[in-house]
């Protein structure tokens, strides 16, 4: 049977092939792939690995399991490893007595040949046997003094992106032993549109503010239905995709100490400490620091701003945050067939959900723009808003040192905007960093710019999914 087609991933293909080609130079190497869950990486590996065996070369995929002891583990090991080395099983124990030993068998097989070994799900390894990162440093430091190294390619995977950022952190066992790091990022909107070819550009951004960049979310969207049938079916039906792909993702964020409660807290709307620890009622210092190495939730200041400047916290990832606006506080209700009126009721909620993503996919046009020379290439880009004096804010605002250089808005709205929307926009700019006397000024819009908007640029959903 042949596999799906891999889509994009082409950066992190390379990579890992230019580390096996090192390995079959006669190196070790030791890479790191950590990302969320549901963004690809068993994929991505398996492709891997299915690409490196059609060769010949010998190739083995673990995995750890959740709530396994280190017996239950190290005896998986062994049965992955007598799968994947039929040649070999008889040379395999029934189980390994301890990862030491383990991680010893690996390497010895690679002195007598080239070995690519996948580890995934490394933090449940690490739950069962707290002291393997430790175990893998000495191993993988006794291999880098070996003047004849083996010519292994271990690839470590997590989707606990707080514990795999630990471990590689300035206190992590693997500090520093890493040849590679590969964190897997969810699908950008242009990815996404590729995967939704047949649809326009507007129904992708809203399959995208349901799906994320999650290409199983994608792969799932039915590009002849409408958004209202896909978000019935795939989010507003009992035990669907969307409605149970949230609790997968809070997975690796601990029950205990309030983290989930804190996580929740933002999700419901709370943007700032005082009222995050309100709504959880509890301290929020250790859970916001963990939430914030999830990368599903981000602290967000002003572009600019000083580092003391108190920012916003907001759920990062599209998707959570649909599920959360939509569905989290809900579950209940739709799972007992109540979805469509749940939508229904809901309708408010995702137009702003759809606001928020359109500026969200502005901002990240915008830095490809820039790529690209369209908007000044030597600006960074954010949003902005005022912090004292009257209210101000600016869906895009582009900063060159200190100065502002160019300004946007981005309205998911039918209609073409006209001169109205450019004097606001105007007024506000008076308020950004230092803006210099010639403004680049941009808006992105559903209906494009009518023809009193003389000197500013337009972008539509069809620029916006464009690679």
């Amino acid at each position: 049977m042949t596999s799906p087609a891999l889509i994009d991933r082409t950066t992190e293909l390379t990579e890992l092939q230019v580390q096996w080609n090192a390995v079959e130079g006669g190196a070790a190497r030791l890479v790191v792939v950590y990302g969320r869950r549901q963004v690809g990486k068993t994929f991505l590996l398996s492709h891997f690995l299915e690409r490196v065996r059609a060769t010949g070369v010998t190739s083995v995929f673990a995995s750890g399991f959740g709530s396994a002891s280190e017996r239950q583990q190290l005896a998986g090991l062994a049965e992955s490893l007598r799968r994947d080395l039929p040649e070999a099983a008889g040379l395999v124990p029934v189980s390994f007595s301890a990862w030491a030993d383990a991680l010893q068998w690996l390497v010895a097989l690679a002195r007598t040949r080239p070995v690519l070994a996948v580890l995934d799900e490394v933090p449940w390894l690490v739950e069962s046997t707290p002291t393997l990162p430790s175990l893998l440093q000495q191993a993988w430091d006794r291999i880098r003094m070996d003047g004849r190294p083996p010519r292994l390619l271990l690839v470590l995977c997590g989707s606990a992106v707080a514990t795999m950022r630990r471990l590689l952190g300035g206190t992590g066992a693997l500090y520093g032993r890493a040849d590679r790091e590969l964190q897997i990022l969810p699908f950008d909107l242009p990815t996404a549109a590729s995967v939704l070819s047949r649809s326009e550009p507007e129904q992708v951004i809203e399959a995208y503010a349901a799906c994320g960049g999650y290409p199983l979310h994608l792969a799932a969207w039915d590009e002849d239905a409408s958004t209202e049938d896909n978000l019935l079916r795939l989010a507003a039906t009992s035990g669907s995709l969307l409605l149970r792909s949230g609790q997968r993702l809070l997975t690796d964020i601990p029950h205990e100490g309030g983290y989930r409660r804190v996580l929740h807290a933002i999700g419901s709307g709370a943007d700032v400490r005082a009222a995050i620890g309100r709504l959880a009622d509890q301290r929020t210092e250790r859970p916001l620091d963990l939430l914030l190495r999830t990368t599903l939730v981000r602290h967000r200041r002003p572009l600019g701003a000083p580092d003391r400047t108190p920012g916003r916290y907001e759920i990062a990832d599209a998707y959570l945050r649909f599920w959360y606006d939509q569905l989290w506080a809900d579950e209940e209700l739709i799972e007992g067939g109540q979805g469509k009126q749940i939508l229904a009721r809901r309708r408010g909620r995702w137009e702003r959900h759809l606001g928020w993503v359109f500026e969200e996919q502005a901002r990240e046009h915008a830095v490809r723009l820039a790529q690209s020379g369209t908007l000044p290439s030597s600006a960074v880009y954010g949003p902005w808003w005022a912090t004292r004096g009257p209210q101000a804010e600016i869906d895009v605002l582009g900063l060159v040192g200190r100065r502002t250089v160019m300004v946007g808005e981005a309205k998911w709205d039918r209609r073409p905007l006209h001169s109205r929307e450019f004097a606001y926009l105007m007024e506000r700019a008076k308020h950004a960093p230092d803006p210099v006397s010639d403004l680049v000024v941009a808006f992105w819009s559903r209906g494009g710019l009518s023809s009193q908007m003389h000197g500013a640029l337009g972008f539509t959903p069809a620029d916006m999914v464009r690679k």
